[in-house]
């Protein structure tokens, strides 16, 4: 019988990267598979992952393959919409999403609304995206500046985008 071996995309361990976590942390993961929740929990030693996806079979499957996580206390798995999320105002530092597609097909005005009410100041949030794929020449032009024009428009600052070899993205900060 043979094994599966997974591994976590590169552009996942681009986008961890890139938010520069405090082993403190509260940090908002939006969509995903689950694949980011372990590399960002291995680094929160005191700090915690909420991780929101509207799918509940997405959800299920991160809770356990993240059981011990989530047993610990570090972990939060949620099924649900960004636009409806109910947390605590300005209760997270960091909010961070990979190839999540709301933020550059649409205005995504609700849920950028919900990341800046969630954000604490100079909160940090991140929509990054892997550079592979049909879209990667044209990253920037197809979804980064789309994004960064929404990110801009609800209001966050300190907007840049980044193209590397292993992920392309957005950061801004919460005023």
């Amino acid at each position: 019988m043979l094994g599966i071996v997974t591994t976590t995309p590169s552009r996942v361990h681009w986008a961890v990267d890139v938010l520069g976590l405090r082993a403190d942390a509260r940090v908002l993961e939006v969509g995903g598979t689950g694949a980011s929740a372990r590399l960002v929990c291995e680094l929160l030693t005191t700090g915690h992952l909420l991780a929101l996806e509207r799918s509940a079979a997405a959800t299920a499957r991160i809770t356990s393959s993240c059981a011990d996580l989530v047993e610990a206390g570090r972990l939060t798995v949620v099924t649900g919409e960004l636009a409806g999320l109910d947390v605590p105002s300005g209760s997270l530092d960091v909010a961070f999403s990979v190839d999540v597609n709301t933020f550059w097909t649409s205005d995504a005005a609700r849920e950028l609304a919900v990341l800046r009410r969630v954000l604490a100041p100079r909160g940090l949030l991140a929509a990054c995206y892997g550079t592979d794929g049909p879209q990667s020449s044209r990253l920037r032009e197809r979804v980064l500046d789309p994004v960064a024009a929404n990110v801009r428009r609800a209001g966050f600052v300190d907007v840049e985008q980044r193209v590397e070899d292993d992920g392309g993205g957005v950061t801004a900060r919460n005023p």
